[in-house]
């Protein structure tokens, strides 16, 4: 079995484990958002209805904008692993927090919108982490053959995790969804540790000099003015506009209809799971 995947997916001597690595910690990091989305989606649906949706797109969109960009500028003074792995237990713990407020049926469901925005970050925020590991773990030449086998492990997490959303939901109920979420993410730091161990420590300390180099030589700009001063930038964020646009609208349809015909919230959570893999 070994030999065939290193052929198909040209994995050279000495990739194997770091590739494979790579491939089991998107796995997991995709197959949880893959299982509180549904979550999510479901709790909203059913506690408050898809009129008050537009509400939770509009603080999706403030409150991630402003974090991210909080982040990007945090994140520059803190050593990547350390922001990584403090950025998994700060997710375990709020999803823990999510869970008991679930399971003692905490009244104030303000905390609903709370965990709509923060799956939302979440989904961003550790793809993000995880690329840029993978930019210390591979080079350039390594990561064009191998962000393929990779990044197929996404798919196969997101597959998974909706598929098991779709048959434990109804079993052991949708909060304790979360649980499960918090299993895959407690895997994820302990590879974090062993990727960082043998695959990218010594290629960060290097990188990092690179960057420092690159830049000194070059003057920090304003991200909105540089897109505005190339047209070709602008028309990239106007396609990326029209694109979140058009996918808020359909996703508020489809919600629509979905959250009208299972009332159920179990039963809607696992059919979130199933449309969502």
């Amino acid at each position: 079995m070994r030999p065939l995947l290193k052929k198909l997916f040209d994995i050279r001597e000495g990739e194997g484990l770091r590739a494979f690595l790579m491939f089991s910690y998107i796995f997991l990091i995709i197959a949880s958002l893959l299982i509180v989305k549904p979550v999510r989606n479901s709790l909203f649906l059913t506690t408050f209805g898809v009129e008050k949706l537009p509400y939770a797109f509009i603080m999706v969109a403030i409150f991630s904008g402003v974090f991210i960009y909080g982040y990007s500028r945090f994140s520059q003074k803190i050593y990547l692993p350390v922001l990584i792995m403090n950025t998994t237990v700060f997710s375990v713990a709020l999803f823990a927090i999510f869970w008991l407020l679930l399971v003692f049926d905490y009244q104030g469901f303000w905390f609903l919108y709370v965990f709509y925005v923060w799956v939302a970050v979440f989904g961003v925020l550790v793809t993000m982490q995880f690329w840029l590991l993978a930019n210390y773990v591979f080079n350039s030449r390594e990561a064009k053959r191998l962000f393929g086998f990779i990044g197929a492990g996404g798919i196969l997490g997101g597959i998974f995790g909706g598929y098991l959303t779709n048959y434990l939901a109804p079993v052991i109920g949708t909060q304790n969804m979360l649980l499960i979420c918090i299993g895959c993410l407690v895997i994820c730091f302990f590879l974090l540790k062993v990727i960082w161990k043998k695959s990218a420590r010594q290629n960060y300390q290097e990188k990092i000099q690179q960057q420092k180099r690159i830049q000194q030589s070059k003057t920090d700009q304003n991200p909105v003015r540089l897109i505005l001063n190339s047209r070709h930038l602008t028309y990239l964020a106007g396609i990326i506009g029209v694109g979140v646009i058009v996918a808020n609208l359909v996703d508020y349809q489809y919600s629509a209809i979905a959250s009208d015909i299972i009332t159920n919230e179990d039963k809607l959570t696992a059919f979130f799971g199933l449309w969502l893999s």
